[in-house]
């Protein structure tokens, strides 16, 4: 059962509205934001921008970066500190925010009924623009960091009741410093997933951070081989498809899209012969030179130019992101993914089936397929875009989820640990330069 979700688009806001059966939300909350108090985030920014300035002068003075990266971990510890500075259990209420689908404040961390015995998580997506290789590399002083801290204060909330947390972000997320903000409530363990691990032909490698409570280990069949060496026991597999095979809208859809582009572009309905228009006539000529570039880019190279079995982001040029053939590129909230092989772009629906969603496998059962398709339909193609490119795979949570649940067992709590507000932290960012973004 899912206690709430919530997003700070609306159109995702619509889709978990739309949702049916057993994942359908209690509640459903925005921008994480208007969760805390105006004056909080008004203080959290002021000190952040006192650490981003401490950080500039020391570039400017020569410092190397990874002393101003320590900066940024000192502004961590003092936000946690200004965050549960004032929080007191005894006197104030508990947190509520607005729920969309209650149109009403709804409580933020309820406990789970007496009679409850299975486990209560917590899984979210990090902002990934300020750790990005094409974001701006601005990490915890970037404008990302204040939403982490309010999702950060409402495990704090949470506590006693959350048996563990997934976190989501691209490899080069700071998750040593994640694990001091929450030491004192859970033990961090990462995981790098990509759709490729499991045999996939796609592209999206990203670090998933398992947050433990003390009421959970792992089970000790995973001694041997360690977390990550258990997950890829447990769940790799041989890809045997290329990426070009997860492309399979079927011709009136794409016929469709083609009428629309052709429509907003103001051509007629069809070409003077009468013929259908071209996927590729009816884009924007800004596109048609980019496809063009790209099959420049691939005869050059010794490759075929149309038909051959490349995938293009037409976002980016072919001198800052080459032409994929084995698998799917990372999808971006921007990402148009040109299709050599069908002389076409690839639709939002399947952008999200690259995600992991069943949207045109009509022979799935109920089970497997997209439930709310038919909402889907009713999206603009760039929405949909956007939808996919901001989102998890649907299969990496989905077993890393799975391998939590399935690879821990209870345990006694262990002895109080000390505060992490007692210290700052003493760490150097890393830069995990061996799961870079794509």
């Amino acid at each position: 059962m899912f206690e709430r979700a919530g997003d700070i688009l609306k159109e995702c806001r619509a889709v978990l509205s739309n949702h049916t059966g057993v994942g359908v939300p209690q509640c459903i909350y925005g921008d994480i934001l208007d969760r805390c108090s105006p004056w909080l985030i008004e203080e959290l920014r002021d000190v952040q921008e006192r650490w981003k300035q401490k950080a500039r002068n020391l570039l400017e003075g020569g410092a190397t970066k990874s002393s101003a990266m320590h900066e940024r971990g000192f502004f961590c510890w003092r936000a946690c500190q200004i965050m549960l500075r004032d929080y007191d259990e005894e006197t104030l209420p508990q947190p509520t925010g607005h729920c969309y689908r209650h149109e009403q404040e709804c409580a933020l961390a309820r406990a789970p009924p007496a009679n409850f015995s299975g486990m209560v998580g917590a899984i979210a997506g990090v902002n990934c623009f300020d750790w990005s290789a094409l974001g701006k590399k601005e990490m915890w002083l970037g404008s990302s960091a204040i939403a982490f801290m309010c999702w950060a204060r409402e495990r704090y909330l949470a506590r006693g009741h959350e048996a563990f947390c997934i976190v989501e972000c691209v490899c080069n997320f700071d998750h040593e410093m994640l694990g001091d903000a929450l030491s004192e409530w859970f033990v961090l363990h990462v995981l790098h997933i990509s759709p490729a691990l499991f045999g996939e032909a796609v592209d999206r490698r990203r670090k998933y951070m398992v947050l433990l409570s003390p009421s959970l280990r792992w089970h000790s069949s995973l001694a041997a081989f360690g977390v990550q060496g258990s997950f890829e026991r447990l769940f790799a597999r041989q890809a045997s498809l290329r990426g070009v095979s997860r492309f399979r809208a079927p011709p009136e859809d794409i016929a469709n899209h083609i009428a629309l582009m052709a429509v907003r572009r103001g051509f007629p309905p069809s070409r003077p012969d009468g013929r259908p228009w071209s996927y590729f006539e009816a884009m924007s000529p800004s596109l048609q030179r980019r496809v063009r570039e790209y099959e420049a880019k691939l005869l050059e190279e010794g490759f075929i130019g149309r038909g051959a079995p490349a995938i293009a982001n037409l976002v980016q040029g072919p001198e800052f992101m080459a032409a994929t053939f084995g698998s799917v590129p990372a999808l971006l909230r921007r990402s148009t993914l040109w299709l050599f092989d069908q002389e076409r772009c690839a639709l939002g629906l399947e952008h999200l089936e690259c995600q992991g969603y069943q949207i045109y496998d009509t022979d799935a059962s109920d089970d497997f397929h997209c439930a709310f398709t038919p909402f889907l339909r009713t999206l603009p193609d760039s929405t949909l875009r956007r939808l996919a490119g901001n989102g998890m795979h649907l299969r990496a949570i989905g077993t890393a989820l799975l391998f939590v649940t399935g690879c821990t067992i209870r345990a006694p709590p262990p002895d109080p640990r000390p505060s992490i507000t007692a210290n700052p932290p003493t760490h150097v960012l890393e830069s995990d330069t061996a799961c870079e973004e794509a």
